[in-house]
């Protein structure tokens, strides 16, 4: 449970809308506007529940200032998912799932110096909640932050808002069942290549802690490439698109794809799957990355086979009769 606990702590995330900033300067201005800490009071990392469907659970949320300076911490309720390569992923909207259980006693707090402001919350479980371990969050952004506006011009604008996480996980009582699902494996393009792309889900109801694995390609019986997979935590009745960049430029054609995934406490899952790159793929490939993917031959395999068994045939014979002339003019 140790990779889980270091995944589940408080976590700098931050969420993407429209903005013009290049990655580096926008990862410097994140790190310079926090100045501030979240903190699970009564608990080591992050808040842990023991409850029951139906009942009512209670926690505290301290915010705690790092900088000189009075900040106003505003604080709201999330959703908790997968994240793409695993780990957990908090929502940047209002709550759809279990973040709805979730209900804050403050929606913002001011804090300066050294000081710090608590932010009660309750928890309170739908009867029909299903066993095992269910997963929110709450997250805490500067309110500074939210009111900047980015400067530049252009139809694509990106602004990246820096905030905090902290997470909520509640487990009730029951049958704990633990395992991933493997779904479609298919080939697909965007502007940096090819990959494939895996879906993965954990449609049981326990988080598991890590995943890793491996998969290979083959054309026919020569293997491709392989590449080694591994997945950070995953949340219970989640799902994801893994993706494992394609090695070089794909060629038209059937791929086969075996490989394995280990998920921690969990059933290994062994696949293996068939996957095309048909024409279509080839003109996205280009249109998408501007470069060439190769083609194969329009004529089918087993025809240009049975045309070089044709044409060897008929040199045989065209020997043969060579060398049979040539016997009955000696004979002669």
């Amino acid at each position: 449970m140790l990779s889980a606990m270091r995944l589940l702590t408080p976590v700098a995330i931050a969420a993407v809308i429209s903005c013009s900033a290049t990655p580096v300067a926008l990862a410097a201005r994140a790190g310079s506007q926090l100045g501030f800490a979240v903190d699970a009071i009564g608990f080591r990392s992050y808040f842990v529940f023991n409850a029951r469907p139906g009942a009512s659970v209670h926690g505290t949320l301290r915010v705690v200032s790092l900088t000189a300076g009075a900040k106003t911490v505003l604080v709201r309720p999330v959703d908790v998912s997968t994240a793409a390569a695993g780990g957990l992923q908090y929502g940047d909207h209002g709550p759809v799932g279990n973040g709805r259980w979730l209900t804050l006693g403050r929606r913002s707090v001011r804090v300066s110096g050294t000081g710090s402001a608590r932010v009660p919350f309750t928890v309170r479980v739908p009867s029909g909640a299903g066993t095992g371990d269910h997963f929110m969050g709450i997250t805490a952004v500067d309110r500074r932050v939210l009111a900047e506006h980015p400067s530049g011009h252009g139809a694509i604008r990106l602004r990246l808002i820096p905030r905090l996480a902290m997470t909520l996980e509640l487990r009730l009582p029951g049958r704990h069942r633990s395992g991933l699902a493997l779904g479609g494996v298919k080939v697909q393009v965007a502007p940096s290549g090819a990959s494939l792309t895996f879906g993965i889900s954990n449609p049981q109801n326990t988080l598991i802690p890590s995943t890793i694995g491996s998969v290979t390609v083959w054309q026919g019986g020569t293997p491709l490439f392989s590449r080694d997979i591994e997945l950070a935590s995953f949340v219970p009745r989640t799902a994801i698109s893994y993706h494992v960049p394609w090695e070089g430029t794909p060629v038209q054609g059937t791929y086969r794809v075996t490989g394995e995934l280990r998920p921690v406490g969990a059933p290994a899952i062994e696949f293996a799957r068939t996957v095309t790159f048909g024409s279509s793929a080839i003109r996205q490939f280009r249109a998408q990355t501007g470069r060439s993917a190769r083609q194969t031959s329009s004529i089918p395999i087993v025809l240009i086979v049975a045309l070089a068994l044709a044409l060897a045939a008929a040199v045989a014979l065209g020997v043969a009769y060579t060398t049979a002339r040539r016997q009955i003019r000696r004979g002669v």
